[in-house]
């Protein structure tokens, strides 16, 4: 940085808590879940459990619903109860909801296992943004572009490992997934002060007010709601057309990982 008489000045260049750290790991792996699971798990009812197209479509829809329509309202709980505590609910139902799918596979017990994985990404991630909001500026940009990097290394991650699980079974793949999101726990336990957020005094019906107020918001909305339309479709069929060209399973996730 040049100061007006030309001399360089150096920004002092801020160390990103600790705590950061541990949010971006379980952002990590909770993708690495989320994308180790969706795209082996259409293909799993289609081609092992013979469920019908309208079967599969009541699985994804009961995870979609939740995961979609439920952060607002969550969001809303964190404000009041404290973002740590709907953070670590979330990863404890999220693991609850991925071991489920190993316990049966009958198409209800699948809905149910598909909701509570939706219910826990709705209780862990607008939290895990929110807590992040509360670091000074000089940290929030780097604790948000370290964020999203993590996200994306589990979104890389997570279709090459579940190939490897699919080659076992789907029992593993299930099983590992909800064991990697409760390994979370310890971590969130250690830093419990450091991720502590002010809770909110502000009435739920006036937050409410100026989230639908605001017109730049609602235009956005709109938008991600026909990117969520069309990527929701690519997750769903590409891991199917794919696994159809090779003639396996285990590489259902290979197009999600090029993508």
């Amino acid at each position: 940085m040049v100061d007006a008489s030309g001399e360089t000045q150096s920004e002092e260049r801020v160390a990103l808590p600790r705590s950061i750290a541990v949010v971006s790991l379980a952002a990590c792996i909770l993708n690495i879940t989320t994308f180790g699971t969706a795209p082996y798990l259409t293909v799993i009812m289609a081609s092992q459990l013979g469920f019908t197209p309208f079967q599969i479509t009541a699985v994804l829809a009961a995870n979609l619903v939740a995961a979609r329509c439920l952060p607002l309202f969550a969001g809303l709980l964190g404000d009041r109860i404290s973002h740590f505590t709907t953070m670590l609910s979330g990863i404890f139902i999220r693991a609850a909801g991925l071991g489920a799918f190993a316990i049966d596979d009958s198409v209800g017990w699948f809905i149910f296992a598909s909701a509570l994985v939706g219910v826990g990404g709705a209780f862990y991630e607008p939290s895990a943004t929110a807590t992040l909001a509360h670091f000074n500026e000089k940290v929030q940009a780097r604790a948000y572009a370290v964020l999203n990097m993590s996200q994306n290394a589990g979104a890389l991650l997570g279709p090459i490992g579940a190939g490897l699980l699919v080659s076992i079974n789907s029992t593993a793949l299930f099983l590992t997934n909800g064991v990697l999101v409760i390994l979370l726990v310890p971590a969130f336990l250690a830093f419990r002060t450091e991720l502590a957020t002010p809770r909110s005094e502000d009435n739920v019906l006036g937050s409410l007010g100026r989230v639908f107020k605001n017109r730049t918001f609602l235009r956005f909305g709109v938008a991600m709601a026909t990117f969520w339309a069309i990527d929701s479709q690519m997750t769903v069929l590409i891991p199917v057309y794919t696994a159809e060209l090779t003639g396996s399973d285990q590489w259902a996730g290979t197009a999600m990982v090029v993508n």
